[in-house]
C-alpha cells in the first residue's frame, strides 16, 4: 500500500525567472528598486526554517544570474496520484486528519499551499502524509514576484482565473 523502498527519497528542483520591475530604476523616493529575485530569496528564508512532520523540507533556494531562482525540495515518498492500491476507511480517515494538520500548520503560518492535488500529496511507507510544493505562492509575495500563474488554473475561481492570467 506505501512505499516499499528507499528509491522513493528524492529530491526536487524547480526554476524560474522572477519578474524585472517595469522600466523603473528608482522607486518614489529615488532609491534604487530591490530586485524581484532578491525579495523571493528573502521570503524563502522562512521556508528554509519550517518544519513539521506533514510537509516536505524545503533545502535550498538558489538566485542565479538573470532574476533566475532555484528551489531545491525534499521528496519523501509517493504521490496519492502514483498510489495504485485502495485504501481503506481508516487509512482514508488518517490521511485526511494529517493532510488537515499540515495545511492548518500553513495557515497559522499565513501560507497558502495554492497547489493542493493528488500529486503534491505524498505519503512515506509509515503511511506519515508529506505535503510537496507549498511555498512558491508564498515565495513570490502572492505570486506578484513572477510573471507566470501560480497554483492550479482549473481549481480557480472565474474572477481568479481572470486576475491570473
Amino acid at each position: 500500500m506505501y512505499i516499499e523502498n528507499e528509491e522513493d527519497y528524492k529530491f526536487a528542483a524547480c526554476t524560474y525567472f522572477a519578474r524585472n520591475h517595469p522600466g523603473e530604476t528608482c522607486g518614489s523616493n529615488g532609491l534604487p528598486l530591490t530586485p524581484s529575485s532578491v525579495t523571493i530569496l528573502s521570503r524563502a528564508q522562512r521556508l528554509l526554517n519550517i518544519e513539521h512532520p506533514n510537509l516536505c523540507t524545503y533545502l535550498d533556494v538558489i538566485r542565479g544570474k538573470h532574476e533566475r531562482i532555484i528551489v531545491v525540495a525534499e521528496v519523501i515518498g509517493k504521490s496519492l496520484k502514483e498510489i495504485t492500491s485502495k485504501f481503506t476507511y481508516q487509512e482514508i480517515t488518517n490521511i485526511g486528519r494529517q493532510l488537515a494538520n499540515g495545511l492548518n500548520f500553513l495557515h497559522d503560518q499565513n501560507i497558502t499551499h495554492r497547489t493542493l492535488a493528488d500529486d503534491n500529496i505524498l505519503l512515506d511507507n509509515n503511511g506519515r502524509v508529506k505535503l510537496f510544493n507549498f511555498g512558491m505562492y508564498y515565495m513570490t509575495g502572492s505570486g506578484e514576484e513572477v510573471s507566470f500563474p501560480l497554483g492550479l488554473l482549473l481549481k480557480f475561481s472565474e474572477s481568479q482565473q481572470e486576475t491570473e492570467t
